[in-house]
């Protein structure tokens, strides 16, 4: 034995950890038989082939032979038929069961034997589904208007009224600061705090327009009951006052720009009232339809509004934005939005006399939180010079001071003293306007202000307000009609002046439910 063999050295030595020679030598036979290449696969075509072409098989004889007789001798054969003939399940016929589950139909039996009878059942439950549909969102509106939009009074606490015995009805309100004791107004938790915040918060604007429970309830709740059948009178005479070729509620060869804006002001009385009257809506529609035409026609780039003054652009662009937004019509939207691109041209951008310079700013400030396309730069324009521009502490101007004092409402400065002192100047101002002549257009923005501060602004602002126009609604010789000679600016209206005075009235006596209240704002 070789010791320079280390394996033959560790195995002479009886090392565990090595294999002794026959453990080496089984390793390598092992390693041998699986290491020798496997045979090759057995080609069975040859046989296959051969099987195929030989004529003289008698397999195919026996089937043959099966399939003519029916017998084989074959035993293997015969059991794979009964196999095969078993295997084949009888058809099932399922008609009986089914015409029989048909017949029990109770929806069948309503069209077979009473055809007519169950046509007008499932007619009619399908009409009474959308009416109750409808009325339960109504009074899901309802109960949230119930829960805050309020003048911000307090219930619980006697008004000065009830401790005297009358029973607390103050129908309009006397202007009497003392008569309810206020409290901040407890309004529910989703009313935007600003306009820019109604499209986040997933509110309407015009809400309150949208169902007549919610429009009889805000004149409830803003104390102006008493103004709902003058309102109906001067709806039902505007109506009667539109043409019934063309929609429009002046005559149509005039199409100046008083003409604009006597047009524009009805159709806005009209969307003031909001939806739930038929004959209502249509008109309208037919009016916006007819304005339009004259100052957006479709397929025009460029909207007519060139020839018109900031009142009546800002007016009949406003009708045209509040129709989409308001009606959900898709054509209106893009014809407003035209009108809105239109109205950068260099107009100037001022309040102006009476605050009428706000037309442009409201019709600007409805559509951006209606989502719909404004220029960014006539927005912000807008926003400087017309609604941030304050009036002298001491003016006299009612439209300017309401329209300073509006502007800050529905941007969330309320509380600020600038729109505070505007608020108290206007309180000063209401004591004064029944010696003076009515003027619906003047007040329109001081009135929409006013609303919004609720409270005891409000109950001695509209107190004065309404005394002086619902009187012009309920005359004896036309029940509805405004005579233009009884307001200010009316005897200048020229054609159409009688439907000028009339909207304009409507409008200020509309404005407990013309837009969505806001949040009150911190004190």
């Amino acid at each position: 034995m070789s010791d320079t063999d280390p394996l033959l050295r560790a195995v002479a030595d009886g090392d565990p950890h090595c294999p002794d020679g026959r453990m080496l030598a089984a390793l390598g036979q092992l390693i041998r038989h699986h290491g020798t290449p496997p045979k090759p696969q057995a080609d069975f075509a040859d046989d296959v082939l051969a099987r195929i072409n030989d004529a003289g098989q008698t397999d195919g004889e026996a089937i043959d032979a099966f399939y003519n007789t029916g017998d084989a001798d074959d035993n293997e054969l015969g059991r794979m038929a009964m196999l095969v003939r078993g295997a084949a399940p009888a058809p099932i016929d399922l008609s009986q069961q089914v015409l029989k589950r048909i017949r029990a139909s109770s929806r069948l039996t309503l069209f077979t034997e009473e055809p007519r009878r169950g046509i007008d059942r499932s007619g009619r439950w399908r009409i009474w589904s959308a009416v109750v549909a409808s009325h339960v969102a109504a009074l899901l509106a309802f109960a949230i208007f119930e829960m805050g939009f309020g003048l911000g009074t307090d219930r619980s606490a006697p008004s000065s009224s009830e401790a005297a015995g009358n029973g607390g009805t103050s129908g309009m309100g006397t202007g009497d600061a003392n008569s309810q004791r206020t409290v901040a107004p407890a309004l529910p938790p989703n009313l935007p705090a600003t306009w820019g915040d109604v499209r986040g918060l997933g509110t309407d604007l015009f809400l309150l327009r949208r169902f007549p429970e919610l429009r009889r309830e805000a004149l409830r709740q803003y104390g102006q009951e008493a103004a709902a059948p003058a309102i109906t009178a001067g709806l039902s005479w505007l109506l009667s006052q539109q043409d019934a070729a063309t929609g429009a509620f002046v005559p149509v060869t005039y199409t100046d720009e008083r003409s604009i804006a006597t047009h524009s002001l009805a159709v806005l009385a009209l969307l003031g009232e909001g939806l739930g009257d038929r004959t209502r809506t249509t008109a309208a529609r037919r009016g916006l339809a007819w304005l339009a035409e004259r100052v957006a026609p479709a397929g025009d780039d460029a909207p007519r509004l060139a020839g018109l003054g900031p009142v009546a652009s800002g007016l009949s662009t406003l009708a045209l934005v509040e129709g989409g937004l308001l009606l959900g019509d898709d054509d209106l939207r893009v014809r407003a939005e035209g009108c809105l691109i239109a109205l950068d041209r260099g107009l100037p951008m001022q309040p102006g006399a009476n605050g009428l310079g706000g037309f442009p700013l409201l019709a600007l400030e409805t559509a951006q939180q209606g989502g719909m396309r404004v220029p960014g730069r006539l927005l912000q324009q807008a926003r400087k010079q017309i609604a941030r521009a304050l009036p002298p502490q001491e003016a006299a101007d009612v439209g300017r001071l309401g329209l300073a004092a509006f502007a800050r409402a529905i941007y969330g400065l309320g509380d600020a003293s600038s729109a505070q002192q505007q608020v108290r100047r206007l309180g000063e101002l209401a004591g004064t306007l029944a010696n003076e002549r009515p003027d619906p257009l003047g007040w329109f923005f001081a009135t929409l202000a006013m609303r919004e501060a609720g409270g005891d602004a409000w109950k001695v602002w509209s107190s004065a307000t309404a005394s002086a126009l619902m009187p012009l609604l309920n005359t004896q010789t036309a029940a509805g009609r405004v005579d233009p000679q009884a307001i200010r600016h009316g005897d200048s209206a020229g054609v159409g002046a009688d439907v000028f005075a009339t909207s304009l009235v409507l409008l200020n006596l509309q404005a407990p439910y013309r837009y969505l209240p806001l949040a009150p704002t911190a004190k």
